[in-house]
């Protein structure tokens, strides 16, 4: 059964600013963006309506942690291939969907996720590796 768990953020105004919606029912980076950038669109920070003036720059800090720690799980994920070149792997060869052996040969970071190249074959993500000698 798939369910849908939807989240609904509300401005100021009393608008719906944005829906989000997650069917693993697990708040992701991305979620969590999306409701702060919808409070964050609908408040004015000057407004004597505010109640609490200080709101805007906690929501902007939240932010700023949470791209920080992007960019520290993106660089861990770059020093774990690095840290595989060399050695022998076992994956998920995503050609063939069966488990295959080999030893890393290359390690691509240009795209987002950083890939491996495995006895020729390219384009292994990390995520299939299931073990390292």
């Amino acid at each position: 059964m798939d369910t849908t768990n939807s989240i609904t953020g509300t401005g100021t105004t009393g608008t719906t600013a944005s829906t989000v919606t997650n069917k693993n029912q697990v708040m992701g980076k991305d979620d969590f963006l999306k409701i702060l950038m919808a409070q964050m669109s609908h408040m004015d920070p000057m407004s004597p309506d505010s109640q609490d003036p200080t709101q805007s720059i906690a929501q902007m800090a939240q932010f700023s942690i949470v791209e920080q720690l992007t960019n520290l799980t993106k660089s861990n994920e770059q020093t774990t291939a690095m840290g595989m070149l060399g050695k022998t792997v076992t994956y998920q060869n995503p050609k063939t969907g069966v488990s295959s052996q080999g030893v890393v040969q290359s390690v691509d970071t240009s795209g987002g996720d950083p890939t491996l190249t495995v006895d020729g074959v390219s384009s292994i993500a990390i995520a299939t590796v299931t073990e390292v000698r």
